[in-house]
């Protein structure tokens, strides 16, 4: 069986990831290759120190975080474990413009609804494209009603449900890996009153 082998920068630019550091990558795949505790804190220090001497590296770059989908319809509930997400929102506003007034009024009419990118990469362990997740994704993505999910960042918008408008899945020159992205929009439950 061939044994593969990913850096931390290889798995950065398959996912379409810009402005890494890489001689933070390298100390942390130093750690990640540690065979004793000292070795690793050592590894770990050196990476920390990099990571916090050089901010501009960092500023701006997207977080991974864990993002958890669910739906009763498609069974237990998918964690996305090394999700990038970008979150991005319109507001109505209608812009009237009068004569002999430069510029132009503006009324506010209402917050739009967050537009969500999602991108990430679902991998196995092991040889093999990774078909059983790939699976599971597209259950997901297919779905006809809209998705509860679990992200700190996405809850902290006080964005609970959302509703995928697009999905794909681009080229991974890896065996074992598959690139995944999707878009979506927030949802709301609407409240429906009756009057008696």
């Amino acid at each position: 069986m061939a044994n593969f082998q990913f850096t931390i920068p290889d798995l950065l630019r398959a996912a379409g990831i810009r402005g890494y550091l890489p001689r933070a990558s390298a100390a942390i795949n130093q750690a990640l290759r540690a065979q004793s505790e000292m070795e690793y804190n050592s590894a770990m220090h050196q990476a920390a120190e990099l990571i916090f001497s050089e901010k501009p590296w960092f500023e701006g770059v997207p977080v991974w975080m864990p993002l958890e989908l669910s739906h009763p319809d498609a069974g237990d509930p998918l964690l996305l474990d090394s999700a990038l997400v970008e979150i991005s929102n319109e507001r109505h506003v209608v812009l009237t413009h009068l004569q002999g007034l430069d510029g132009s009024v503006k009324e506010f009419i209402a917050n739009g609804d967050y537009m969500i990118k999602v991108r990430g990469l679902l991998a196995q362990k092991g040889f093999g494209w990774p078909q059983d997740e790939v699976a599971r994704l597209k259950q997901y993505m297919r779905l006809h009603h809209p998705i509860a999910v679990t992200h700190q960042q996405l809850n902290a918008l006080d964005i609970f449900e959302i509703v995928v408008t697009e999905w794909s899945l681009p080229h991974s020159p890896h065996i074992n890996v598959a690139a995944y992205e999707f878009t979506a929009i927030s949802d709301e439950p609407i409240e429906l009153k009756q009057n008696v």
